[in-house]
């Protein structure tokens, strides 16, 4: 990325200097993508108003926010450490508004926040083209089974986020003891440790750990929902571009995020 200019606005992807690598050029276009995509989930869910929901509409990347992300998704390649990952980009957030162009700092640190995890699940999208392009269609390897440990990190948010909801839900006021038995159970299913970095890394106070248990049962689900569904159709039905601000045309096209 020898020779941006850091002030300058993004422009079109053609202004960057000569030599620039064709995968430098790709990814930034990827990473535009990325933030064009939060930008439109942010808007659709309307939950901050109308004044941040205008900021974030305007918020737009400049070379310097490609010249200080590229270096950290390319050392996320090769390290594969997603934890690292996120420590160096929040280390990136006070600076969001110049990055963002925008001066809100509401609305850029919403943008922010989300980079990393698309960011290491454009890396695992990747990853899975590869390997589908080098191996005949329907092929199932050891590899493609087993979980990396990348993905035990959503995997417990899911798991935690599905035990807070059903716990909640039985707090009624008008509680029998069928209900009472069931909160029992469900906080048995929480963690008292914290040890889940990637739910710590996310939590203002009210996100639930699963307990080792739990996830030994939902990692086991994982494996076998890839034994039974693994083939390159499947991988399209539960794959829809995650930077394409359009609507799906038909039901193979399903965006990961929103299921």
């Amino acid at each position: 990325m020898v020779g941006i200019d850091e002030e300058a606005d993004i422009g079109d992807i053609q202004d960057f200097p000569e030599d620039i690598t064709k995968e430098d050029l790709e990814n930034i276009e990827n990473l535009a993508g990325i933030v064009e995509a939060i930008k439109v989930r942010l808007i659709a869910e309307d939950l901050y108003g109308p004044e941040i929901n205008n900021a974030i509409k305007n918020a737009s990347c400049n070379k310097a926010f490609f010249y200080a992300v590229l270096p950290l998704y390319d050392k996320f390649c090769r390290k594969r450490n997603q934890d690292k990952l996120f420590e160096a980009f929040y280390g990136l957030i006070p600076n969001s508004r110049q990055y963002l162009n925008c001066p809100d700092s509401n609305a850029v640190n919403l943008i922010m926040i989300e980079i990393p995890d698309h960011l290491a699940g454009f890396f695992k999208v990747c990853q899975h083209r590869e390997k589908a392009a080098a191996k005949p269609t329907g092929m199932t390897t050891t590899s493609d089974l087993n979980l990396d440990p990348s993905e035990r990190g959503p995997l417990s948010y899911v798991a935690g986020y599905i035990v807070s909801k059903l716990y909640q839900k039985t707090r009624s006021k008008n509680q029998n003891e069928c209900d009472k038995e069931l909160q029992a159970l469900l906080q048995a299913l929480k963690s008292t440790e914290s040890d889940n970095n990637f739910i710590l890394a996310r939590s203002r106070g009210g996100l639930v750990s699963p307990s080792h248990d739990l996830m030994g049962i939902v990692e086991e689900a994982e494996i076998c929902f890839r034994k039974n569904a693994h083939s390159q159709h499947s991988s399209n039905v539960i794959y829809y571009d995650m930077f394409s601000t359009q609507t799906p045309k038909n039901s193979e096209q399903i965006q990961v995020g929103n299921l």
